[in-house]
């Protein structure tokens, strides 16, 4: 996973908020090999961005400021990863000089961008997917639904990605629910005392001893006379 931090987030963003953007593009993304992050930033500068996605498990690929010296850094970086056998990457800018990484053969790029982020047109030709997120902020919360673009052959349509399906309690007051709790934990006992009981009674019950009647087994008598 490739990460353009100022195409994304912004020049020196504030923790905050790049902490909220990129913990939305890696929960969009899913599982992933591993995540760079590339941004531009002199030595001069107080570099907090490495401190917050290094708490995110995030990779920090810090260049010197450039001409498209981010992109270009973590173009050199897949170019690595292709050479060592990676076919799969998601990108998360919109800027025309990762389609560069479609020049390796069976390479599959998907791109994420945020929702009227501008995707170059020969990025967006050589993707496989498009996807757009809802912008976030330090106060956004992640999870909400986002639209899906897919390049078909009439054009990119829209899509909607369908909400994750949730579970939730009855919302009665909180002395009933107290109350429905003890009531429920008071069963379980009673329930697990008397399963206990019951096996202890069937332990303890003697088992039978063969009856014998105490006299002597007489052996048949044949017609003859003799005893059989």
């Amino acid at each position: 996973m490739l990460i353009d931090l100022e195409n994304m987030v912004g020049t020196n963003p504030r923790p905050p908020v790049l902490r909220s953007r990129v913990t939305a593009l890696l929960e969009a993304a899913g599982p992933c090999h591993h995540v760079v992050v590339a941004y531009a930033a002199s030595e001069d500068d107080g570099d907090t961005a490495a401190s917050v996605l290094a708490a995110l498990r995030v990779a920090p690929l810090r260049v010197e400021p450039g001409p498209n010296a981010a992109e270009n850094a973590l173009i050199r970086h897949a170019g690595r990863m292709q050479a060592s056998g990676c076919t799969r990457f998601v990108v998360c800018s919109g800027d025309r000089a990762f389609a560069a990484l479609a020049d390796v053969e069976n390479t599959r790029i998907d791109v994420l961008v945020w929702q009227g982020q501008p995707v170059a047109t020969r990025l967006a030709d050589v993707a496989c997917g498009i996807r757009e997120l809802p912008r976030v902020d330090k106060t956004t919360t992640t999870g909400e639904p986002a639209s899906v673009r897919r390049q078909h052959g009439d054009g990119i349509r829209q899509g909607r990605l369908p909400a994750a399906g949730r579970y939730r309690l009855p919302n009665f007051p909180l002395p009933v629910t107290a109350l429905l709790i003890g009531v429920g934990i008071a069963l379980g006992h009673r329930l697990i005392d008397l399963a206990l009981s019951r096996g202890r009674a069937s332990d303890q019950a003697p088992g039978r001893r063969p009856c014998h009647s105490g006299r002597p087994v007489r052996g048949r008598v044949s017609r003859s006379g003799r005893a059989g």
